[in-house]
C-alpha cells in the first residue's frame, strides 16, 4: 500500500510531456553547456537523450538508419553525435524540428573548458579523435578554436541558406541566457524552478590526470616529430 503510494507520487511529481513538441536537436560543441540544456529539456518535460558515441560509431561504419531509429524514440537531443550530423538531421526533419546552438563566451573559454575536462576523463570515452582530429587538444590549441568557430559560422550559414533561421536559436548560459530566451525559443511556459546551471567536470582523480597528461605530452611529441620529419623532407 505504501509502495503505491509512493509510486504514484512520483508519477505526479514528473514533468508531463509536453504535447505536440517539435523535437529539439542542441547542436552546440561538448563543452558548451549541454549538460544544462539536458537538464531544462528534462525539467520542461522532455524525453532527453544525452551522448551516444554508439549511433556515431555505426553512422561512421555505414549504418545510418541507427542514427534516426533512436532519434524517433526521443523528444531532445545533445552532444554526439547530434551536433557532428545536424544536416543530416535537417536533411530529414528541416523546420519541423528545432535546432539549439549552444555557445561559450568565447573560443578560448571553450578550449579552457575542454583541456579540464580531457584530463579528468577516460581517453577512450571522449571521441575527440574521430571528431577534432585529436585525443587532446594539447599542442593543437588552433586547430581545436578553429574547429569551435567553424562549427558556429557553418551552422549559422547553413541555417541562413535554407531559409531556417526561425527553427534555429543560439544560447550563452554564460552571457545570462536561461528560462527566458529557451522557452520562448520553444513556445513553452517558463517553469517556476531555478535555471539549472550545470558545470560538469570530472571529479578529481590525480592518477588520471597524470595518466592523460603523459598521453597529452605523447601526442605532442609524436606531432613535433612528423613536423620536423616534414620540415627536412
Amino acid at each position: 500500500m505504501l509502495n503505491d503510494l509512493i509510486k504514484s507520487a512520483k508519477l505526479q511529481l514528473k514533468p508531463r510531456k509536453p504535447k505536440g513538441s517539435r523535437k529539439v536537436f542542441c547542436i552546440g560543441l561538448q563543452k558548451t553547456g549541454t549538460t544544462t540544456f539536458q537538464k531544462c529539456m528534462e525539467s520542461l518535460g522532455f524525453d532527453h537523450k544525452g551522448n551516444s558515441p554508439e549511433i556515431y560509431a555505426q553512422w561512421r561504419r555505414g549504418k545510418k538508419s541507427a542514427l534516426f531509429d533512436i532519434i524517433e524514440k526521443y523528444d531532445s537531443f545533445d552532444d554526439v553525435p547530434y551536433f557532428v550530423l545536424y544536416k543530416e538531421i535537417f536533411a530529414k526533419y528541416g523546420s519541423s524540428a528545432l535546432y539549439v546552438l549552444t555557445l561559450r563566451s568565447s573560443p578560448e573559454i571553450w578550449l579552457d573548458s575542454v583541456k579540464a575536462h580531457v584530463l579528468g576523463s577516460l581517453p577512450w570515452k571522449s571521441n575527440f579523435d574521430n571528431i577534432y582530429g585529436h585525443s587532446y587538444p594539447h599542442g593543437h590549441e588552433k586547430e581545436f578554436t578553429d574547429f569551435y568557430v567553424s562549427h558556429r559560422d557553418g551552422v549559422r550559414q547553413f541555417f541562413r541558406e535554407h531559409c531556417a533561421l526561425d527553427s534555429l536559436c543560439e544560447l550563452c548560459w554564460e552571457n545570462g541566457d536561461g528560462w527566458d530566451e529557451l522557452c520562448k525559443f520553444l513556445g513553452k511556459p517558463k517553469p517556476q524552478i531555478p535555471f539549472p546551471h550545470a558545470r560538469k567536470r570530472p571529479r578529481r582523480d590525480p592518477d588520471r590526470e597524470v595518466d592523460n597528461m603523459t598521453r597529452a605530452n605523447h601526442q605532442m611529441l609524436e606531432t613535433l616529430s612528423k613536423r620536423m620529419s616534414t620540415r627536412d623532407e
